[in-house]
């Protein structure tokens, strides 16, 4: 149910707000349309801009900059002249008349910006550690160059980890705010702050966490704020320049993103949706919550019902999930669909998380629960960081798998007789670790699982998820493995893989389908691991298929 548009400010009276089929001005406060045009607007100062639009930057004047290649990314560096990422890999400045200059070549560029009087840009890499099978990018830093070119240097050695989205304040060039992991992968960020080179992380992290895209700045400098999650909600969370008095801006109710503070920081415009409301750009202020402007884009799917947000406990824990259900009293028969990762839940259930949209199942006559779990950062990163090693002693994704069924099934919505499970890529992984406990799950389903045998695709993000290399900690991998849980998994697993060239999963799959005593592949060639629109209605058929014929 996710739509790709943002809204931000160009300066203290224009808003933009950005979709993917072109982009619109408005006049603030009053919400009135000033401009509108195609691609992916490039707000320049005074009245400059540019567009973006099939990888052809043009000027506000109708011009096209010749480039070498497809323009993916670019912002104004002055009123002559623009900074440009070129095919994803180049590193360009553009003047408005003239000959452009590279700055930098390198793999996966993104986020050109002025960085004072230097150039600033994000990398993304691998690491390469020795030995490694897959070498997947598993870092991601900023760094900054010479305008002339040159070598370039981290623009913040003082913060560790993968670091993302920086983003400098309007009015004071010795303030900026990123986004920062440590975990493995860029799976649950923090907000950060760099002041006088100084960093500090102002949000609480047990509370909430950042939902990984850009900071946003007021245009006066007087707040800063980022979506944020609490459980599978969304809000927005602000705090002042100097990292103080953090707060809801807008609270976790439904689910916001995309935050525009306005200036003098005593609202925020932002995205937001609910379970039952449409997408549009709401201004949320302490007197509450109000439309300011429509939206045409359409979400990537939307359920034919409502879901309902169910809560439950798994030990001292608080879990969320989304629960679908068909018409007519219950207890009905279930799927239980584990989302993938690396994102992180919400109540828009989009599907860069899941394989199929949840209502596939209501179609086939199915309730659906899906539970989001601590593997995806829901408890925060201590409890995250553990599951993803399965420490001995804690409790586990799959421990709130099942807490969630064994409330369902006493509120007499599941019937227990009749209840599969389904999931995809991370959630395959705790998938087969929960019928491996049999939960009374009757069937099981899964599209590209991840890690049924992590030696197999050993990678940098593993070895930091468990503390070393299989030799160095094997029982850290030996935990988290599917293939000797398999003797212990006595219903029958249907496995569905794709074609995808980075995974291995014709051989890691079919090794865990020969361990289990009752199972079968069928694999996907064409297909990669976000199946297309085709592949999902084959997924769904072949799912229920196999759910049905373990019933009979």
């Amino acid at each position: 149910m996710r739509v790709r548009v943002s809204v931000r400010f160009w300066d203290a009276d224009r808003v933009i707000i950005q979709e993917s089929s072109g982009w619109r001005v408005h006049d603030w406060p009053s919400g009135r349309l000033r401009a509108d045009g195609a691609g992916v607007l490039v707000p320049g100062p005074g009245r400059r801009w540019a567009a973006l639009h099939d990888g052809l930057l043009k000027l506000d004047r109708g011009r096209v900059i010749a480039t070498s290649g497809s323009v993916t990314e670019a912002v104004w560096d002055g009123p002559d002249g623009l900074l440009a990422v070129i095919n994803g890999q180049e590193l360009w400045h553009l003047p408005v008349i003239g000959d452009g200059r590279l700055l930098h070549g390198d793999d996966q560029l993104r986020q050109p910006q002025v960085a004072g009087d230097r150039v600033g840009f994000e990398r993304e890499f691998a690491s390469d550690p020795p030995g490694v099978i897959l070498n997947p990018a598993d870092v991601r830093r900023p760094f900054v160059v010479d305008r002339a070119g040159g070598p370039i240097e981290d623009r913040l050695p003082e913060v560790t980890g993968w670091v993302d989205w920086v983003t400098p304040s309007p009015t004071d060039p010795a303030r900026s705010a990123f986004q920062h992991t440590d975990l493995p992968g860029p799976y649950t960020f923090r907000l950060g702050l760099l002041i006088n080179d100084v960093p500090r992380f102002p949000l609480p992290d047990s509370d909430l966490r950042s939902y990984g895209s850009a900071p946003a700045w007021a245009p006066d400098g007087s707040v800063v704020a980022v979506s944020a999650l609490q459980g599978i909600r969304g809000g927005i969370a602000g705090c002042d320049p100097d990292g103080a008095a953090w707060r809801w801006l807008a609270d976790p109710e439904g689910m916001h993103t995309s935050p525009a503070p306005v200036p003098g920081g005593n609202g925020v415009l932002s995205v937001w949706q609910d379970l039952d409301v449409s997408p549009s750009v709401v201004l949320t202020t302490p007197h509450g919550r109000t439309a300011w402007a429509s939206i045409t884009e359409s979400p990537d799917w939307w359920p034919s019902a409502p879901p309902r947000l169910v809560r439950w406990r798994s030990g001292p824990d608080e879990l969320e999930g989304l629960l679908l259900t068909p018409p007519g009293p219950g207890p009905h028969p279930t799927v239980i669909d584990l989302h993938g990762g690396p994102d992180n839940m919400t109540i828009t259930a989009s599907l860069s998380s899941f394989a199929v949209p949840l209502d596939g199942w209501i179609e086939a006559g199915f309730a659906v629960f899906a539970p989001d779990y601590r593997a995806s950062g829901i408890l925060g990163f201590e409890a995250k960081r553990a599951d993803g090693r399965l420490e001995p002693g804690t409790r586990t994704s799959a421990d709130d798998v099942i807490a969630g069924i064994d409330q369902l099934i006493t509120e007499g919505v599941v019937d227990p007789s009749r209840l599969h499970l389904f999931g995809c890529s991370m959630g395959g992984l705790v998938g087969g670790h929960t019928i491996a406990r049999g939960a009374r799950i009757r069937s099981a389903a899964f599209w590209d699982p991840a890690l049924t045998d992590p030696r197999a695709v050993d990678n940098a993000l593993l070895r930091r998820q468990l503390g070393g290399t299989p030799e160095e900690v094997p029982e850290a991998w030996d935990r988290i493995a599917l293939h000797p849980l398999a003797a212990q998994t006595r219903i029958p697993v249907l496995i569905m893989s794709s074609g995808d060239p980075d995974r291995l999963n014709s051989r890691v799959h079919a090794g865990w389908q020969s361990a289990l005593p009752q199972a079968e592949l069928h694999s996907f060639p064409a297909e990669g691991h976000q199946p297309s629109r085709r592949a999902r209605h084959e997924i769904i058929r072949r799912a229920v298929a196999w759910f049905h014929a373990a019933e009979s």
